[in-house]
């Protein structure tokens, strides 16, 4: 019965519409947006593989969609219990250049210290802010990332489970955290990488 909208889903690949399968196996209602007309068909079709999900659209760098998205989920479910912020971009330059070099318009947000800016700040009205940091997954942002088939290969070879992590595995993830098994849970950022994090990253030319 819980209400649960899913930004950023793609395809049957996204991480979001892992998260979203297992919300909706537990029994959420759950609403889907997508960025632009262009990627309507496949959002429909991922919509109906869910049941019939609700459909969005929402261009996030555009208020008044913004604005648009919240009035219809609002008008639909009347609230919100859970949101899933699955929205992946950077221009390629971004991500090949040297991290200093980055562009003013391309600047990445710290993501770790925006969710523990925002566990602090939301603690009070009861709502819980986490993250979760996934191993490589082949995934349509995967494909923006110069020397990702590298990467994957090494993450494989190197974690201590000796392999990658799967979607379903991240969506197991993202359903814990936003069930009530967590509710002690806020301002975190949660791997779930076969353990690659504690080994740290060999990178070669």
């Amino acid at each position: 019965g819980k209400k649960a909208l899913v930004m950023g889903v793609t395809n049957q690949r996204s991480l979001g519409f892992a998260i979203a399968a297992k919300l909706k196996e537990a029994g959420a209602e759950v609403a889907l947006s997508y960025q632009a007309e262009r990627l309507r068909p496949e959002a429909e079709k991922l919509a109906e593989a869910l049941g019939g999900a609700l459909l969005f659209r929402a261009d996030v760098t555009q208020d008044e969609e913004l604005d648009a998205l919240f009035a219809g989920v609002k008008e639909a479910f009347g609230g919100l219990d859970y949101l899933v912020h699955a929205i992946a971009f950077a221009p390629r330059e971004a991500m090949e250049g040297r991290h200093i070099d980055t562009r003013r318009q391309d600047w990445l947000l710290a993501l770790e210290a925006s969710v523990r800016y925002l566990a602090y700040e939301l603690g009070p009205k009861g709502v819980r802010v986490n993250a979760i940091s996934a191993g490589p997954v082949r995934t349509v942002a995967a494909r923006s990332i110069p020397g990702f088939t590298k990467m994957y290969d090494r993450v494989a070879q190197t974690a201590p489970l000796r392999r990658n992590v799967t979607q379903e595995e991240v969506g197991n993830l993202g359903l814990f955290l936003l069930s009530p098994l967590a509710s002690g849970i806020t301002g975190e950022v949660v791997y779930v990488d076969a353990g690659y994090h504690i080994m740290g990253m060999e990178l070669e030319g």
